[in-house]
């Protein structure tokens, strides 16, 4: 059989404690330089019903984006030096987002509609270019696109196809060559894109209350199912839920680069043998790939790919209890580290339970400035010690 992710039932419709499982700390300035579109929607087993989450960041590119007039929003949340400006604007026009600097996020609840169509009994196509939302950049070459779809466990992807020519025309000149392409590993899909306004995107998908009794031949790319995952490291744990893969893998590495700064003094011993996380028995495991934006707690796509590799390994261990501590480093005040250190441990652990990972098993811890693993008075030991660590309690 093979090994996905047991993505636990959602039910959309309904108040979502999860929903906060990326909630964005935004109090301060978005990511540099970049134009960043990220939508992630959560499907209901319904196939319908989602909850999405849009988060848009610009320096100095306008965007305007149109929201589904019947959705039911959760929240939003403006950042950056003028986003009380950009707030007031939204209130007014609640059915549009501006934002010209800074970022936004916003969550609600809503379904597909004509998008969604059912050619054959049983088998359902879901065409974005009837549903997406309208985000228009005024550069639209430098815009980095993504759109994420979290399926839940009787969803079976058949199909997945990216159009430009289906896109609804528009008065405006648009580049319709973007190089984009798609990433599925186990119940989540990814499109990414780099510039250009996105095309129309078409899943094709089945429900069904039962997992397949077919095991379906190993496809290129398919590094999510633990039967075709590489094990590059020859420790006996697949990549697919290794969490200390070497620093040279194709894979991105969890373990930090040795002397990227000068280590404090830790009585920690590794033992010469991988545990169930592929590691050598090591307490805590840094998850290095899972990085944030000063002053947020917005998890992007690079450090949801690494936690979707978490959660495998953690589902093959449903016994042992884990505390995910966020760190920072000593720039800045000491109670709004401690906060920002607070909400980040609470976001990696809301998407690792939103991925099928046990409540039982998580819990969160936000450390501040309190435990440097590196010494503060390096540039590279700053950077080293805001990290997250995985911690086994038993």
């Amino acid at each position: 059989m093979a090994n996905r992710l047991r993505i636990r039932p959602i039910d959309a419709r309904k108040s979502l404690n999860l929903g906060l499982l990326l909630l964005a700390s935004l109090t301060s300035s978005a990511l540099q330089a970049e134009s960043i579109s990220d939508r992630l929607i959560v499907l209901d087993p319904d196939g319908r019903h989602y909850v999405a989450q849009q988060w848009l960041a610009t320096s100095a590119n306008p965007v305007v984006a149109t929201l589904p007039a019947e959705r039911v929003t959760q929240e939003t949340r403006f950042a950056g030096p003028d986003w009380q400006a950009f707030a007031s604007i939204h209130e007014q026009n609640p059915d549009q987002l501006s934002l010209s600097s800074g970022s936004v996020m916003t969550r609600y609840q809503h379904r597909y509609e004509q998008g969604l169509s059912e050619p054959y009994p049983g088998v359902f196509e879901l065409n974005t270019a009837l549903e997406q939302l309208d985000i228009r950049f005024t550069e639209a070459e430098e815009v980095q696109w993504s759109l994420t779809w979290i399926l839940p466990g009787n969803v079976s992807l058949l199909k997945l196809d990216a159009d430009a020519s289906l896109q609804p025309s528009t008065s405006e000149q648009v580049p319709q060559t973007p190089s984009g392409d798609w990433q599925t590993r186990g119940q989540v899909v990814t499109y990414r894109q780099t510039g250009g306004q996105l095309p129309a995107l078409r899943l094709r998908f089945s429900l069904s209350p039962f997992e397949s009794l077919v095991t379906e031949p190993c496809s290129p790319g398919s590094t999510s199912d633990e039967r075709c995952s590489p094990d590059i490291d020859d420790d006996g744990v697949p990549d697919s839920r290794d969490l200390c893969l070497p620093p040279t893998s194709e894979v991105l590495a969890l373990r930090p680069t040795p002397a990227l700064a000068i280590p404090v003094p830790s009585a920690s011993v590794l033992k010469d043998r991988a545990d169930e996380l592929g590691c050598a028995n090591e307490d805590p495991v840094r998850l290095t790939g899972v990085r944030f934006a000063s002053r947020q707690s917005y998890l992007d796509v690079a450090s949801r790919e690494v936690l979707e590799r978490v959660a495998r390994a953690l589902q093959k261990m449903p016994e042992s209890v884990f505390e995910i501590r966020s760190h920072t480093d000593n720039a800045g005040r000491v109670d709004i580290n401690q906060r920002d250190s607070r909400e980040r441990a609470e976001a990696v652990r809301y998407y690792l339970q939103l991925l099928g990972v046990e409540p039982a098993q998580l819990k969160a811890r936000g450390m501040g400035e309190s435990a440097p693993a590196y010494d503060n008075t390096l540039a590279a030991g700053r950077r080293a010690n805001r990290r997250v660590e995985l911690h086994r309690l038993k």
